[in-house]
């Protein structure tokens, strides 16, 4: 009995405690992860790629041309917001226009929000669950993978994702779990309601879904009165003051953002999205349960026999509403699994349970012992499911850079993206070879009809040809053309497509163009410089031009 009991108290402090020392170890350990974790992935440089790199190049076009001075929204179309951009641009600062900017920009993201959320944290919960959620932060921007593909995709497709699924993650905490000493110092709550509104200012920068899912749980949160209301007002008159600063410094039209987001959002067809919608729900229905037991377990314990109606609708209602926004998430992107924020669902059961243990009489050590080791579980049953991938990719990606497993061309080394290379082996391999190939040609194609007063627009899936060869890019244009966010339903005007441009480069045969823009385009009248293989370069005469002005 007496070795029984010893051992129950042992786990309940390892789980529930919230010392200064725990919190001081774990606080080293995250350090020293996240450092290894920074370490490696600058040596890697940018991964040995082998799953969508076609869609790379929309991180460094928009990076390119804001080196150039451009303005996202209103010198070029985006169907994102330009924080993904910037991030980029930062990573530029560290070396050379190159595919390795987004590894230096992600490094310094993963600091700041993993270190972020452990701060948050240390009022929230124990040393143990601060530490595992942090580390889920870290790796959830820093992996490049696409949320959903297999462990061996790895590049940077979707990134933008990622930072959203962080970033929500981390205002959800602020939003929906309580510091354990609720009232506290009021400065503590002004602080918190003020990363809360600069979450909110991230979310929009980012990408529009997140910021809307944000919007709804920030406004559920305070109708059940989750959130202090020191936090609530700190976040209400701090998310506008910031993104006022934000839009000042950046030059970026609010107006024109908002006017790309219509134009996107316009593009999408609205049956295909509840399609999607019910097809996830179908495939995640089993996971509900599960959810749901967090709240039964959590508001089981002796310790927390509060009434009423509000405290027991919001406890059963708050996994719903995760569990629906994590779906809304999964059907607007481009993705075919995964679910990180159900992690914050784990984190909360596992956190409620830890505080009834807390206030469960300390005789009871075998049920306060098994109980938070079912916490324990229940979290890592939604928390580990991604970074389990993550960390299997960060190896392979490790891997292949140690061995030096890749290929690429020596066309790709004369430019600045020397360092896109790609997997020789794999289910994607052969892709990834097509489109090597097809940069050669198009590299190739380029460079033939370069000169320093050429603009060239790449109506295209992505551009990676002028920042590949350092090429002013035209004040127009757009980072990534796809028939889902731009279609005939729903396109920015031609003119501002076009641009200043003086040269289009369009894939042969393509039908984009002249299925979203009709008569439009073919009334250009643009000339043919040269056709390759793939490729047809063209150029936007005088006459053309003339004509967008009118």
């Amino acid at each position: 009995m007496y070795l029984v009991r010893n051992h129950n108290q042992f786990v309940n402090r390892l789980l529930i405690s919230a010392t200064r020392r725990s919190f001081m170890v774990a606080g080293i350990a995250l350090v020293s992860l996240l450092a290894a974790i920074a370490i490696i992935m600058v040596w890697n440089g940018a991964p040995i790629m082998n799953g969508r790199p076609w869609d790379v190049p929309t991180l460094l076009d928009g990076a390119w041309r804001i080196t150039n001075g451009q303005v996202p929204h209103r010198d070029f179309y985006s169907h994102l917001g330009a924080f993904p951009f910037y991030l980029t641009r930062l990573g530029m600062k560290f070396s050379q226009p190159c595919l390795s900017a987004i590894v230096y920009g992600n490094v310094v993201l993963m600091a700041i929000l993993a270190l972020t959320s452990a701060a948050i944290l240390a009022r929230r919960t124990s040393a143990l669950y601060a530490f595992l959620f942090s580390m889920f932060v870290g790796l959830l921007v820093v992996t490049p993978r696409p949320l959903g593909d297999p462990y061996d995709y790895n590049d940077y497709a979707m990134l933008y994702n990622r930072f959203g699924e962080a970033l929500l993650a981390l205002f959800s905490v602020l939003a929906f779990l309580p510091p354990v000493q609720p009232g506290g110092r009021r400065v503590f709550n002004i602080l918190e309601g003020f990363i809360m509104g600069l979450l909110l200012v991230g979310l929009w920068f980012d990408k529009l879904n997140y910021f809307v899912i944000a919007v709804f749980f920030f406004v559920l949160a305070g109708a059940l009165r989750f959130p202090n209301t020191d936090a609530v007002l700190a976040c209400i008159v701090s998310a506008p003051v910031i993104l006022g600063l934000v839009l000042i410094i950046t030059d970026i039209p609010l107006g024109a953002m908002i006017g790309d987001f219509r134009i996107t959002a316009g593009a999408q067809s609205p049956g295909n999205r509840l399609a999607t919608l019910a097809i996830q729900t179908v495939k995640a229905a089993p996971l509900l349960p599960l959810l749901l037991l967090i709240t039964w377990e959590s508001m089981s314990g002796r310790g927390r026999k509060q009434t009423g109606w509000l405290f027991k609708f919001r406890e059963w209602f708050l996994p719903l509403a995760l569990f629906g926004g994590a779906l809304l998430l999964l059907s607007s992107n481009c993705q075919v699994g995964e679910m990180p924020l159900l992690a914050v669902a784990g984190l909360y059961g596992a956190e409620m349970i830890r505080r009834t243990s807390l206030a469960t009489d300390s005789t009871e050590y075998f049920f306060t012992g098994v109980r938070n080791v079912a916490g324990l579980c229940l979290m890592l049953f939604f928390l580990l499911p991604t970074p389990k991938i993550d960390l299997m990719a960060l190896r392979n990606c490790t891997f292949a850079a140690f061995t030096k497993d890749f290929v690429t061309s020596d066309v790709l080394k004369t430019t600045a993206l020397r360092d896109f290379r790609f997997a020789p082996n794999g289910t994607r391999s052969q892709f990834s070879r097509e489109y090597m190939e097809s940069l050669d040609e198009g590299i190739q194609l380029v460079r033939r009809h370069a000169s320093p007063d050429m603009r060239l627009m790449v109506a295209m899936f992505t551009d990676p040809f002028n920042v590949a060869l350092g090429l002013r890019p035209p004040e127009g244009g757009l980072t990534c053309w796809d028939t889902i966010m731009l279609n005939q339903r729903s396109h920015p005007p031609l003119k501002r497509l076009v641009g200043n441009s003086t040269h289009i480069l369009a894939l042969r045969k393509q039908s984009a163009q002249k299925e979203t823009y009709g008569d439009e385009w073919d009334a250009l009248g643009l000339e043919t410089v040269e056709e390759t293989k793939r490729f047809v370069l063209l150029k936007v005469s005088q006459v053309a031009a003339r004509s967008l002005d009118r």
